[in-house]
């Protein structure tokens, strides 16, 4: 069977790719529509092939459930991998379990601590503070099978780094691993980037703004939001390095395996529509992402066709064999595709998101921008999407309305809107995300 590898470049915008990624090969699909708004939601269409909502996956249950397959989960003869440099999916339960080779966000920070405490992941589960949690520190770097000095040393430098002033997301870090690696024949290999994320760090030779540009959702009000322009160029320093970046990593991947699949989990917010970040809505800057497959006998082409992110699932389920495994809603884009309508969907804010509106006062907001909204892509009349902003506008066409109508009578859904419990540990490293 082919091998397959599956690359979010995340928080990648449609129009800055195009700007920046000229040199990627294959056939480029330019109306690819994401299913929702950030990480999770997207990731868990992207690993089933159906809706979040579907698999009660959403801002309030954040763990990936057993329901359906994943394509770590039935890829039993291939060699799965998981590189990525977004730390949300290690939070949280279902994600890495399926895969043969994990790097987690703590490797790819610190490459040389493959045999030490996973520190990043210590912060997450230990709910001990003061005194008591440097004890239990010490009693897990000894009870750790590694070197005990050498992981009490590199927890005490990571405690004392400042990670918004890492001139790197990771991506050398993955390339360096790709690059060291031996790949089996069959490999499924799936990768996120985080370079094109907030806050938008490149390293210094990239960097054309003297500051640190971090905008996050509660930044709509602001006394002194960020300067839009300021941050569009942030923004873009970070997409060409990431461009950069990920060419060396694409090339070691090409090497590895017959097919490589781009795609972007969601877009960003630049001050677009008066929002920031991708907290919220369901805007084309947010969905519009890019997608692009590459391999031997892929043509060079670019195709205006409506494609989903949903689509991917199916697409590398075929190509490694496991498409009777899967059950997913998407179709296989190497084939003839007849048009349909695609959709997004998004369920509500992150419950953290309400103390970043308290701390604005503003959190009567809260309800008004938790209320689910749908959008979708009709096969003549575009991209229509709700807004909290501009809901008679938003929907300008009955066509769409209906679609829309459809789409929420026939796809079950599991959202219990509970809410996912967390410890201030990960709370902390939500707020460096933007999302808390």
């Amino acid at each position: 069977m082919p091998s397959v590898a599956i690359v979010v470049l995340d928080t990648l915008r449609q129009d800055y790719f195009e700007e920046h990624f000229n040199w990627l090969p294959g056939t480029r699909f330019e109306q690819c529509l994401t299913t929702s708004n950030w990480t999770i939601p997207t990731h868990a269409s992207l690993f089933t092939g159906r809706y979040a909502s579907e698999v009660g996956t959403y801002a309030r249950s954040t763990d990936l459930g057993n329901d359906y397959p994943t394509l770590g989960g039935v890829t039993t003869n291939h060699t799965s991998r998981f590189y990525s440099a977004n730390p949300q999916m290690g939070y949280f339960e279902g994600w890495t379990e399926p895969y043969d080779d994990v790097m987690s966000p703590w490797e790819i920070k610190q490459p040389d601590s493959t045999h030490l405490v996973d520190w990043d992941q210590f912060a997450v589960t230990c709910d001990e503070t003061g005194p008591k949690r440097y004890f239990e520190a010490l009693k897990t770097a000894i009870q750790h099978n590694g070197p005990t000095l050498q992981s009490l040393k590199k927890g005490y430098e990571a405690s004392m780094l400042d990670r918004t002033d890492s001139d790197d997301s990771g991506a050398r870090a993955i390339r360096d691993q790709l690059r060291r690696s031996s790949f089996d024949d069959e490999e499924f290999i799936f990768v996120n980037l985080m370079e094109a994320h907030s806050p938008y760090t490149p390293p210094t030779e990239y960097q054309t703004i003297d500051e640190t540009v971090d905008p996050v959702f509660v930044d709509r009000w602001a006394d002194d939001p960020p300067d839009k322009q300021v941050a569009q160029q942030a923004y873009d320093d970070a997409v060409r390095y990431l461009s950069d970046v990920y060419e060396e990593i694409f090339t070691e991947l090409a090497d590895a395996v017959d097919y490589v699949v781009t795609v972007a989990d969601h877009g960003e917010l630049l001050g677009d529509h008066g929002h920031w970040n991708h907290v919220h809505g369901l805007f084309p800057e947010l969905t519009h992402v890019p997608l692009v497959i590459s391999g031997a006998d892929v043509p060079e082409e670019n195709t205006e066709m409506v494609v989903s992110l949903l689509d991917v699932h199916r697409t590398a389920a075929e190509l490694l064999g496991v498409a009777n495994r899967t059950d997913g809603r998407g179709r296989s884009l190497l084939s003839p595709l007849d048009p349909e309508p695609q959709f997004t969907e998004f369920h509500g804010l992150p419950q953290w998101i309400e103390a970043q509106l308290e701390n604005y006062g503003v959190s009567d907001q809260y309800d008004t921008y938790d209320e689910p909204l749908y959008g979708v892509w009709h096969l003549e009349d575009g991209y229509g999407y709700q807004s909290v902003e501009r809901p008679t506008q938003s929907i300008d066409f009955q066509a769409h309305q209906k679609l829309i109508e459809d789409f929420c009578g026939t796809v079950p859904t599991q959202l219990e809107r509970t809410g996912t419990d967390v410890n201030d540990a990960v709370r902390e490293q939500l707020e460096d995300l933007g999302y808390a």
